[in-house]
């Protein structure tokens, strides 16, 4: 019988042709850069550079989702991370014990920016 499928050297070729793609990939990326290419692009957009790790935080959990909110009278925003139910995958606030969302899932506190 005859060995079915792709040949080792195929296989080698097709590998070595993927970790090329990914090397001009990262490399068109410009995510290794000379220190005048950093310079240049702090001075086009400083924040990006001199966000403190609360504030990337804090932009991870927007990109996932807020609303509006209202606890104690105050206004505030309820991130979408924190309402879903990690147990069952689902969105909602979690179940009755203390887990995600609290007891009974009255869902998150609001965070006041």
């Amino acid at each position: 019988m005859e060995a079915r499928g792709p040949s080792k050297m195929s296989i080698e070729n097709e590998l070595e042709k993927t970790q090329d793609e990914i090397r001009a990939s990262f490399e068109n990326a410009d995510r290794v850069r000379s220190f005048d290419q950093f310079l240049e692009g702090f001075l086009e957009n400083p924040r990006l550079y001199l966000r403190p790790a609360h504030v990337y935080l804090v932009d991870m959990l927007d990109s996932l989702g807020t609303r509006s909110s209202s606890r104690i009278g105050q206004p505030g925003v309820s991130f979408a991370a924190f309402e879903k139910d990690f147990e069952s995958g689902e969105a909602g606030g979690g179940g009755g014990g203390g887990g995600p969302g609290g007891p009974g899932g009255r869902g998150p506190p609001a965070l006041h920016p």
